[in-house]
């Protein structure tokens, strides 16, 4: 009987007073069975809406969202839209699906008519507690990955960068924080058609940077480190906000805070996305956590044991996997992802042929403690980036 109160309260609690993306512990938003060959699951449930306008108007001031007086009062003069706008960005990227046009990463902006031509049905979006991606594994296995935000939701995408790419990397790194669907009406500017309500499902999320001067991959012996990107006012650094579709998301993955560097309140001033236990801070730092593999190889004895993540993840960077045929192009730029300039990210030797023939061998693959250890204090000290790759670097 109280945990039935206490799940009602908490239910009325996330309808009446929808402070954050985010929806409790307690709150319940069930997700019936799916097939596994969909590749990714949100619920269906309309439990828990935000009123967009109200939502907005709520936090008009927060950095993740920055609303401008031009939209809640519907001023004439749309031109004075800060950067970083919630309503407008979110219109951007729901016209650039519905065109039909692949995903790369620069999403186009469109004119406010264009914005005009398509509507939220009772001005709501609903919010999700969990996104569950499905994906085929390395060697031809189905698995789950299930994201909740109010955790560490945190997802790789395909990267898409310029082709003048100094250090290319496959991946680009995200951190959710929130998942929603809405109902959308969308009037055809040519015949002035109204089409819908068609569903749409998106993802907000806050991107991380691969910290640029910091030697990783194979060769360095290194996990790659990236930070959540700055919220600066500088037009060449890459968006730290931005809207994904879940089918864009290819798996769920681990990452671990470089402790030694701490946290920092510089990267985002007070915001929604925070979790309350987080202070308003982030890590400055974190290494993307890939599949590490131990083997001892001694007078014909063979001590082999695994940590870290799992065995489709290291296929992820090594290449090759038999289930990662449509990544394939991306994922072998790892062997050119080097660990200095115009170095090659190259797979060790012990890792290409761990059978040798030495009667005592001992090796060790690839990335251990000392090793983290020892990489602290060579981060960057600038800030830098170009617009179409998420790159940067911050003060150690």
């Amino acid at each position: 009987m109280d945990v039935r109160i206490h799940d009602q309260a908490a239910q009325r609690t996330a309808i009446d007073n929808p402070q954050t993306p985010v929806l409790d512990l307690y709150d319940e938003d069930p997700l019936p069975y799916t097939s596994p060959s969909a590749h990714y699951h949100i619920s269906e449930s309309t439990r828990y809406p935000l009123n967009i306008t109200a939502w907005l108007s709520t936090h008009k001031d927060d950095p993740a969202t920055k609303v401008s007086v031009v939209i809640l009062t519907c001023i004439a003069n749309l031109s004075n839209y800060p950067f970083q706008d919630f309503l407008p960005k979110l219109k951007d990227h729901i016209l650039h699906r519905l065109s039909g046009e692949y995903y790369n990463g620069n999403e186009e902006t469109f004119s406010e008519e264009e914005r005009a031509s398509i509507s939220f049905v009772n001005n709501r979006l609903y919010r999700h507690k969990v996104l569950q991606v499905n994906f085929t594994t390395y060697d031809l296995l189905r698995s789950q990955d299930s994201l909740n935000p109010g955790t560490q939701a945190n997802i790789m995408v395909l990267a898409h960068e310029d082709d003048t790419t100094s250090r290319p990397h496959p991946y680009w790194y995200a951190h959710v924080i929130g998942i929603f669907h809405t109902q959308l009406l969308y009037q055809d500017p040519e015949t002035q058609k109204i089409h819908g309500p068609e569903k749409i499902e998106f993802l907000w999320v806050r991107w991380f940077g691969h910290d640029l001067p910091y030697h990783r991959g194979w060769v360095a012996k290194r996990l790659h480190c990236i930070g959540f990107i700055p919220d600066v006012d500088d037009p060449d650094m890459p968006e730290p906000f931005s809207f994904l579709d879940p089918k864009d998301v290819i798996r769920g993955i681990h990452l671990i805070p470089a402790f030694a560097h701490g946290h920092t309140a510089d990267l985002l001033t007070p915001s929604i996305v925070h979790q309350p236990e987080e202070n308003n801070e982030d890590w400055l730092y974190y290494y993307v956590n890939m599949y590490i593999t131990k083997f001892l190889l001694r007078k014909q004895s063979t001590n082999h044991s695994s940590r870290f993540v799992d065995q489709d993840m290291v296929m992820r960077y090594l290449g090759g996997g038999i289930g990662h045929r449509a990544i394939w192009d991306r994922s072998s730029r790892t062997q050119q992802d080097g660990s200095g300039e115009n170095q090659g990210d190259d797979i060790p030797e012990d890792l290409q042929d761990a059978g040798g023939s030495n009667d005592d061998l001992e090796a060790e693959n690839v990335i251990g403690d000392d090793v983290l250890e020892e990489a602290d204090g060579e981060h960057g000290d600038t800030v830098s980036g170009l617009k179409s790759e998420r790159y940067w670097s911050t003060q150690s």
